[in-house]
């Protein structure tokens, strides 16, 4: 920081011989703040210009030179510690991240995630797609995780760009940023965190898990339950294709993968890693294992969101699964396991891509468009549901909207013992055994006539202690 000469505080007390003292001694003070800001803002701009140059790809963002990176991002970014920036997006309330898994060997994008942040309820919603879902549009003939590298041995640095636009064609949904990352970012990113604790839901072994010389780790095994993983642990879980008890599909994967990605922003909020300091060191821990596209404001703004959610409540992850949608798999000895969609009975299905109609694409786009309510009823669905009620119009309502919704678990007591007066009103509560529940039935639009409440708490209505349930819901 520069120092002030005796001559320097004379000139600047003859300037000002006509005014009191402290006014000049005000404005030493305030010279002396200006510079300490430009000082401290110029060096933050240094350390995450030189980063940007490895990291960060936005279109914003593609000096070659150090100066370049200074004089185009200096103003930037201090812009951005000083206030957020509107994401794209952001003013149609929702921004699409693509987050791209690489294989290290063959460039395969072997995790496909879209991360969409959610502005107005504060949620986001991660969509892990398929890896195998079969492509032929009549260009790419691959599986989605083969257009990546395809793209790329064409044209360099055309993989994103050609994956994000496949992407958005096929299910009506812009992309406004990616990641990609390559395996080896991922143990960096997590032992950079101090590891991260995973609730195993299913143990399993993989004894299959490749190494770097292409054969084999030792069985790798997973207890169910919550443990503390580093980063080639929590790697391993997230990748392996091959374990036992049900978790050697790649839905079963996707699922896992979801799960890392949620403990991970767990981490970032417990260990308060928003601190810029904080994230300059795991920008530089990563180094060229990650490649962003987009500018260092942006990345803020996405940070400051993330740091605002609760990651239990607000993360909500969807798996595509066989199950679950409108997909299909299937093995034949060209394409080996793939994955395509079903379409109705009676047809041989639809790849991706295909000009032909699909009903099943098209269902798959609604739940693009609307996955917040899609996740919270697939959840509500699970559970236990029990319809305490005299024969009504809204106890009938009520059983007809829920057995047709696909909601299996409903036990219904006393619907025909006796009839609603006539002219009485009927009142209906929701009692649910916790505020999870309780909030996504508020997020819920059942399409009812009639108004009703959701309480925490024992329903009136006696039941046995041996009564298991997750909601009862009583009509008087």
């Amino acid at each position: 920081m520069p120092s002030f000469e005796k001559e320097d505080i004379q000139n600047i007390q003859n300037i000002n011989q006509n005014k009191p003292r402290f006014i000049g001694l005000l404005r030493i003070i305030f010279t002396f703040i200006l510079v300490f800001v430009l000082v401290f803002f110029g060096s933050l701009a240094f350390n995450i210009s030189s980063n940007g140059s490895k990291i960060f790809e936005s279109e914003e963002n593609s000096c070659a030179n150090f100066w370049c990176n200074i004089t185009n991002n200096f103003g930037k970014t201090i812009q951005s510690v000083i206030s957020d920036v509107n994401l794209k997006g952001q003013s149609e309330g929702r921004t699409n991240i693509l987050i791209l898994g690489l294989d290290a060997d063959y460039g395969n994008t072997d995790t496909i995630i879209i991360a969409s942040i959610f502005h107005k309820t504060g949620k986001i919603v991660t969509f892990s797609l398929p890896r195998d879902l079969y492509v032929d549009n009549g260009i790419l003939d691959s599986k989605l995780n083969g257009i990546y590298p395809i793209a790329e041995n064409k044209v360099k640095n055309s993989g994103v760009s050609t994956l994000s636009n496949f992407l958005r064609k096929e299910y009506n949904l812009p992309i406004h940023y990616w990641a990609t990352i390559r395996f080896e970012g991922v143990e960096k990113i997590v032992d950079s965190l101090g590891g991260v604790e995973i609730n195993v839901e299913n143990e399993f072994q993989d004894c299959e898990f490749p190494n770097k010389t292409y054969g084999y780790l030792p069985c790798q095994s997973f207890s169910k339950g919550l443990q503390m993983m580093n980063g080639k642990n929590a790697l391993i879980y997230a990748r392996s294709r091959k374990g036992t008890d049900g978790e050697g599909s790649d839905f079963a994967r996707s699922r896992r993968q979801s799960i890392v990605i949620q403990a991970v922003i767990s981490r970032f909020k417990s260990q308060n890693f928003f601190d810029i300091n904080k994230i300059n060191s795991i920008l530089d821990s990563v180094g060229s294992t990650v490649r962003l596209g987009m500018n260092a404001g942006d990345l803020k703004s996405i940070l400051n969101f993330v740091k605002k959610i609760d990651p239990k409540n607000d993360v909500l992850k969807y798996n595509f699964a066989v199950d679950q949608v409108e997909l299909c798999e299937f093995t034949d000895n060209v394409r080996g396991y793939y994955i395509y969609y079903c379409d109705e009975s009676g047809t041989n299905g639809t790849f991706a891509g295909s000009k032909k109609y699909s009903s099943s694409r098209i269902k798959i786009q609604e739940l693009f468009q609307d996955p917040i309510s899609n996740i919270i009823l697939t959840e509500l669905r699970k559970k236990s549901i029990i319809l305490y009620a005299n024969q009504a119009d809204s106890a009938n309502e009520i059983k007809k909207t829920l057995t047709n919704g696909g909601f299996s678990n409903l036990v219904v007591n006393n619907l025909s013992k006796q009839k609603k007066p006539a002219g009485k009103i009927e009142t209906v509560k929701f009692y649910v055994n916790s505020e999870i529940v309780q909030k996504e039935l508020e997020q819920i639009d059942f399409g009812f006539s009639f108004e009703y409440t959701v309480i925490v708490g024992k329903p009136t209505v006696i039941l046995s202690d041996n009564t298991v349930y997750d909601i009862v819901i009583e009509v008087d």
